[in-house]
């Protein structure tokens, strides 16, 4: 929304979701479970996720974190879809729904 600024409180918790899953990220490279994408990012994309990278100080490949992001951003739309019945209707096995869609993001990110 043009203008719109959160408020101070919510912040820190709003910030724990992604950071969480960096950290998984972080811990799955370390372990080796985890290998970060071989393809490089697009032109501008590169320089603001590396930006990213350096502001959160956590040692992740941008590549990679651009990829976690879109499974941070799958996962809350689901949960929205769920939260305001968007799929009710359409997709009665919602729950089949919802891990099947974990599985694609968490093959997209590169996850075991």
């Amino acid at each position: 929304m043009p203008g719109y600024a959160a408020p101070d409180e919510t912040i820190v918790p709003a910030q724990r979701p992604p950071l969480t899953l960096i950290g998984i990220l972080r811990d799955g490279l370390a372990t080796g479970r985890l290998a970060p994408p071989d393809q490089e990012l697009p032109e501008p994309l590169r320089g603001d996720v590396t930006e990213l990278v350096e502001q959160i100080g956590m040692d992740v490949p941008p590549a990679l974190l651009a990829r976690g992001m879109a499974g941070w951003t799958q996962l809350f739309g689901l949960i929205s879809f769920e939260l305001f019945g968007r799929i009710n209707r359409a997709l009665p096995h919602r729950d089949e729904y919802f891990d099947h869609q974990i599985g694609l993001m968490a093959d997209l990110i590169g996850l075991p």
